[in-house]
């Protein structure tokens, strides 16, 4: 973004509103239309239409108090039943349809978000009126504890207040951001944010300019509204003693008893008593009755310290989430109206055992620190790190109501987690995902975020399929969350919103909006599995139990009847199980499912030669195809041979004829004459298999491919043929026309749904090839290639899969492909050149050059090299295309003008001030040059960046400076893991571990400050040497023991460790690095924790527990430190060849060769044991053996 661009930061809160901007790196609270800094969160919809919001709206409310909204915030992502506690307190109406929440005003309804909207639109204009020019961009606050469904309704509402929403950040951390812009100390600081409706507290580490978030907890029923309802009871308990027992106040009274509380309730902040007088409150026997009353603070402090001991109860279980005592928190923000009640001050106090702050506005620091992140967002702000979390555990419900949990709550976001899940029940092909939000152990106790249902299952033994969940927290601290069968490429996945259903007018004034979970199915081709008559109750749902016992593995719905169960890919776990609600064959899943497949194949017919006019037929565009291969189904039953008694005399002998063979001049012409009629009657009567048939054949015949193609679509869509006869239709009119690749196409759809993959991949490949075919074609080869490759493991199939995925641009697919090739000696040297390409698409042309030297040097590669090093030069990157042109230039100094281009890059060097040492110009971020660090040179390069040696100024050192490529600066997986690394190494001081200062940011660019290390990685040494001798690998390893020790004992499991994670000095130091998808094991549980986030890990060293996306603990790394000893030994991993992850689950290693010491080659194989009870209980049981070794 650039700095011109104007992003507000809004602070949307219950009681009053605050809008702010970034101006000369500090935020700026704005005034509004009113002159005030606050604007009151009231809507006002008056009779004739009109909409007052701010204090106009307040002003008015109480003669006007079915028409006045307020605390529109407590409603946002609320059903009517959740609010069932509020209704009585409240002087509007609320309304529910299809368990939607509507405000009832008149005879119309609004959403929450609606009315939100009326509120952003007014500060927008607050905005727009001071920088002169139109706003349309804007972070906006929302509380901490905020679920998905309330994240969503608050982005909704910006969008109908037209603004683009960048990012919700929780108000917590706003308040963090803005007490601690500029500040150099190092702080843990709690945010203690009790506002008008929500109460949070977030505990944070601030530490120049960088905000992590350790945990968020609160209560979106907890607020000043709470306390407002406590004085009014207070006052109507006072009141009836005059009005009698019996009195309820209307709307209008009870509009003013609120107002009237909220003004006590302020005034006692700063005073011992206040008065209220309410004259005319009610009446009696004819007579007025006045309400006054004189309340004291100790009646206030009285009637509200529950409330407040909730509050300090919630700090209390977020000081036990980060495993720390109140004395060691260095500071307390109050955030919030509400912290200005003289009780909370002191409750707090007393708590943490310091004075609150109170340097900073409470009503206001939130829009600061909003605006401070609209700053960074606007790069304006460069050097600020934040670091949030979800507040909220995440998973599915698994048997016996229990959860089976996939993101822990206080993960960092954004990421993504998985895990795998299996079915117990033989032929299972259907089953309902329930997604839950929350902490407690049964899912009724949990809040269900929704429902989806994965079809299509392809049918197998109990325990065969592998159904991969995944959940997907944006920085936003919203869900996505997708279901995938790893065998059909069947996918689902569910996004949580509320959407608006006038969001297209953008009028909060339009119909109601709808909150619904949204399911996209990924699935081409509808129904492909099997025909309409299939009868699949049997397989779906199997028979109940006699007597009513359930077997294992399964339970019973409400309604009765078994449901086939689902449980997590964990041996040692069998007993987590997942029940959902299995449909039957009479059953269909939701009608709100939204189907989006690919679009339907198109492509030129042949020319028909009849000049007739043609019947109309059904386009086959109407019904979606399926992109997915599903295994052979049973074949519908086909009717017997018999013409239909409707048909005309005429038509019954054109049937005959066909039937026949007859091919004569009578039959021809008794063919072209009732075509029409047979067109109409298989169209109506699709169900006639025999009649569909013979007239796709007589089509043929009377030379009509249009009409053929067409009723041949038509057929497959209705299934009426099964899927062998149909092909031998395709069959018969590919004969005629056999350059119809759109009849070709039609026929691979119809193979794969049989189950004829190798057939249906070589008419893809017809219509693929040389660069031909549609995406969706394209796509489909591709998932049928790795359905093949999910068989049997061929390296031609991977290798052709690797081209159709640069085709589509999935340039990572294919370099993970590739990377595995390049180990195959027939193909090693097309995966290292189409590496190299692959590498320079995405602009790393290191790494492309890099694979460029490893193949032999001839015509076609120099001609390659040539123009890689232009490129280089043409984005600056000269100390590259000097090493390009020198290479060329040994090789060949003849070749073209490598000379005259060699001698151009050296002056260009040299005027840079590098006459061959210093860093690419393209590389070194521009901020560097104002910051901390003084680029030296470049010290080396990886997938995931760039490292430097530098001086840090501060410091006064050389360090390592880690860059994080540009292109993974938007992969919110890759930034998570640059700052995992961040978090993880931070904790660690070990001499055997590289010390990591700190991390950066300078616009887009993230940057790790850290130790800098003079020497080479360990898979350097092994690529020179091979193998290594027994008394240089058990120092090594000693050593990388030391390091995994002092981490497992901080409760970090590294679960990466690699040759190229192991630095050796020059003076023979061990140093391990790069914990950038480090564990952080559960305090109290130091020997096992479960995943709970994405697989990941290098493939050549990953443990098989890491692979199935099962528990981890200290022991995978000690499998990893197998896996590296083997290498050590060998010259090779274990497993580097074929699939790799397949090997570490089910294959034993290779023997070692014979010069391995017998002690050595012992303590590999127990490292590499598939089961982790088998392997060492930790690492230092494992150097008491190593170092038996010499």
């Amino acid at each position: 973004m650039v700095d011109s661009e104007h992003i507000i930061g809004i602070d949307l809160g219950t009681t009053n509103s605050v809008v702010a901007i970034l101006e000369d790196d500090q935020p700026r609270v704005l005034i509004n239309s009113e002159g005030s800094t606050r604007t009151p969160s009231v809507i006002c919809i008056l009779e004739n239409g009109d909409v007052q919001v701010g204090e106009l709206a307040r002003r008015q409310a109480a003669i006007n108090p079915s028409r006045t909204i307020t605390s529109v915030k407590r409603l946002m992502g609320q059903t009517l039943e959740d609010v069932a506690s509020l209704r009585d307190r409240l002087s509007f109406a609320l309304t529910a349809d299809e368990g939607n929440l509507y405000v009832q005003v008149g005879e119309k309804g609004y959403t929450p978000a609606q009315l939100s909207a009326y509120i952003l639109r007014k500060l927008k204009q607050a905005a727009e009126d001071y920088v002169g020019e139109p706003v349309t961009k804007a972070i906006i606050t929302v509380p901490a504890y905020f679920d998905d469904v309330q994240r969503q309704e608050t982005m909704d509402a910006g969008r109908l207040a037209g603004l683009d929403v960048l990012r919700l950040i929780n108000e917590p951390t706003a308040a963090a951001m803005a007490y601690g812009l500029g500040r150099t100390t190092q702080e843990r600081v709690v945010v203690f944010d009790f506002g008008g409706g929500t109460f949070d507290v977030s505990i944070l580490d601030i530490d120049n300019n960088a905000f992590e978030v350790q945990t968020s907890l609160g209560d979106t029923q907890l607020g000043g509204d709470d306390i407002d309802d406590l004085v009014i009871n207070y006052l109507l308990d006072q009141f009836r003693q005059v009005a009698g027992a019996d009195y309820q106040p209307d709307p209008m009274a009870l509009r003013r008893l609120r107002e009237a509380a909220e003004k006590a309730k302020c005034d006692l902040s700063v005073a011992r008593q206040s008065l209220i007088q309410l004259p005319f409150l009610s009446q009696a026997d004819n007579n007025p009755l006045h309400l006054e009353i004189t309340l004291a603070r100790d009646t206030l402090e009285e009637l509200i310290e529950p409330l407040v001991e909730r509050a300090i109860d919630i700090c209390e279980r977020a000081l036990e989430d980060c495993g720390l005592q109140a004395n060691e928190i260095d500071r307390v923000l109050m955030v919030g109206g509400s912290t200005r009640i003289p009780l909370v001050q002191t409750a707090v106090g007393d708590f943490f055992g310091i004075a609150p702050f109170k340097g900073l506005n409470p009503d206001e620091i939130v829009a600061m620190g909003a605006a401070t992140q609209a700053g960074v967002m606007a790069g304006k702000l460069k050097e600020v790190i934040l670091l949030d979390v979800t507040p909220h555990s995440l998973g599915v419900e698994v048997a016996d109501n229990r959860i089976s949990r996939i993101i822990e709550k206080n993960s960092t976001i954004p990421i993504k987690a998985a895990r795998l899940f299996t079915t117990t029940d033989d032929n299972q092909e259907i089953v309902q995902v329930h997604v839950v939000q929350g902490e407690e152990e049964k899912a009724a106790d949990n809040r269900s975020l929704g429902r989806f249902t994965l079809t299509g299952i392809q049918p197998s033994r109990a325990g065969g399929p592998r159904i991969q969940v995944v959940f997907h927290i944006n920085a936003d601290g919203m869900v996505e969350v997708l279901a995938e069968d790893m065998a059909t490429r069947e996918q689902v996945t569910m996004n949580l919103s509320i959407s608006s259903e006038d969001a297209g007018s953008g009028s909060p004034d339009g119909t109601a909006s709808r909150r619904r979970a949204q399911m996209r199915r990924r699935k081409p081709r509808k129904g492909r599995k099997s025909g309409s008559t299939q009868d699949t109750s049997e397989i779906i749902v199997p028979n109940a139990p006699v007597g009513g016992k359930s077997r294992p593995g399964q339970s019973f719905s409400l309604k009765g009847g078994v449901q086939p169960s689902f449980h997590t890919l964990a041996p040692s776990q069998p007993e987590e199980a997942m029940a959902p609600v299995f449909l039957s064959a009479t059953e269909q899943p939701d009608v709100g499912v939204e189907q989006t497949p690919a679009p339907p194949v198109k492509a030129e017919k042949p020319k028909s030669k009849s000049s007739e006019v043609k019947p109309s037929l059904p386009p086959a565009e109407t019904q979606p195809r399926d992109e997915t291969p599903v295994p052979a189904a049973k074949k519908p039953r086909e009717r017997l041979a018999a013409t239909p008694a409707n048909l005309s005399d005429l038509g019954k002998q054109a049937l005959d004829y066909v039937r026949k063979g007859i091919a004569s001049a009578t039959a021809l012409t008794t063919c072209v004459r009732a075509y029409q009629e047979l067109v109409d009657y298989t169209t109506a009567n699709p169900e006639d298999a025999d009649v569909l048939e013979h007239t796709v054949k007589l089509l043929l015949q009377i030379n009509e491919p249009d009409l053929a193609s067409h009723l041949l679509s038509h057929v497959e869509t209705a299934k009426a043929l099964s899927g062998e006869k149909l092909a031998s239709l395709y069959d018969l009119y590919l004969a005629k026309f056999p350059d119809d690749d759109i009849a070709v196409t039609n026929r691979a759809w119809v193979l794969a749904s049989t189950g004829l993959v190798d057939v249906a991949i070589a008419d893809f490949e017809r219509v693929c090839g040389d660069e031909r075919g549609t995406d969706a074609q394209v796509e489909q080869l591709i998932l049928l290639y790795n359905n093949k490759l999910s068989t049997r493991d061929d390296h031609s199939i991977r290798f052709k899969l690797v081209k159709l995925l640069v085709r589509r641009g999935r340039v990572d697919e294919a370099i993970n492909l590739l990377q595995q090739l390049i180990n195959i000696d027939s193909y090693r040297q097309r995966s290292l050149q189409a590496l190299g390409f692959c590498f320079w698409q995405k602009g790393m042309h290191y790494l492309a050059w890099q694979k460029f030297q490893q193949l032999p040097l001839n015509d076609e590669l120099r001609d390659i090299l040539y123009r890689l090093a232009s490129d280089m030069e043409d984005t600056e990157q000269l100390l590259n295309a000097k090493s390009v042109w020198q290479h060329l230039a040994e090789s060949d100094s003849g070749y073209r003008d490598v000379q005259s281009r060699l001698r151009k890059c050296e002056v260009a060097l040299r005027a840079q001030g590098s006459p061959g040492t210093g860093p690419e110009h393209d590389s070194v971020p521009v901020g560097f040059r104002n910051s901390r660090f003084n680029i030296l040179e470049e010290a080396n390069r990886g997938s995931m960046g760039i490292v430097y040696r530098a001086k840090d100024k501060v410091l006064d050192e050389i360090v390592a400076l880690k860059v994080l490529n540009d292109y993974m600066t938007s992969d919110p997986r890759a930034v998570e893991r640059f700052k995992r690394e961040a978090r993880a190494a931070r904790k660690l001081s070990h001499h055997n571990i590289v010390r990591i200062h700190d991390m950066y940011e300078f616009g887009t660019k993230r940057l790790i400050s850290m130790e800098f290390i003079d020497g080479r990685d360990l898979k350097a040494i092994l690529h020179q040497r091979k193998v290594l001798p027994p008394e240089e690998i058990i120092p090594i390893i000693l050593s990388v023991c030391d390091a995994l020790a002092y981490a497992h004992q901080l409760g970090i499991v590294h679960r990466d460790v690699k040759p190229a994670n192991v630095m050796i000095t020059s003076k023979g130091e061990v140093k391990v690095t790069d914990f950038g998808i480090a564990k952080f094991i559960l305090s109290g549980s130091p020997e096992q924790t479960r995943s709970g986030s994405q697989i990941l890990g290098t493939p050549l060293y990953m443990s098989p527990e890491q692979i199935r996306g099962e528990q981890i603990d200290v022991r995978t790394d000690i499998y990893s430190i197998g896996a590296m000893l083997y290498e050590m030994t060998s010259g090779r991993p274990p497993f580097h060849e074929g699939n790799i992850e397949y090997h570490h689950l089910h294959t034993v290693p290779a023997p070692m060769p014979e010069t391995v010491p017998l002690k050595l080659g012992e303590i590999i194989a127990r490292c590499l044991e598939k089961e982790p009870e088998n392997r060492y209980a930790d690492v230092p049981a494992l150097q008491v053996d190593l170092k038996t070794v010499l």
